[in-house]
């Protein structure tokens, strides 16, 4: 189910012209896909956590996607896709 949502989530950056791969697996180290977000005049690099859970994401999961664009090279961007949302925590 987690891996399908990922494909799915894919497909619907494109929408947005944001290109990305998926990388999601057991050691992903907090990123499901990467890529990049095509802008006039600019593609900022990019990676996306995607979270396919019963119950509405947590700052949890927020304080992990800021961690992993941390490690990241300067500039680049965090998604954070829930399929069921997010707690007013998360969104604090």
């Amino acid at each position: 189910v987690g891996t399908m949502f990922e494909y799915q989530v894919n497909e619907l950056l494109k929408a947005f012209n944001i290109e990305t791969r998926r990388c999601g697996g057991s050691d992903d180290k907090g990123v499901d896909l990467r890529g990049r977000w095509i802008l006039p005049g600019h593609m900022l690099p990019l990676v996306v956590q995607c979270k396919h859970e019963k119950k509405k994401v947590g700052p949890n999961y927020v304080r992990e996607i800021q961690a992993t664009v941390e490690r990241e090279s300067p500039g680049t961007l965090g998604i954070l896709v829930s399929n069921r949302g997010f707690t007013k925590y998360a969104l604090a």
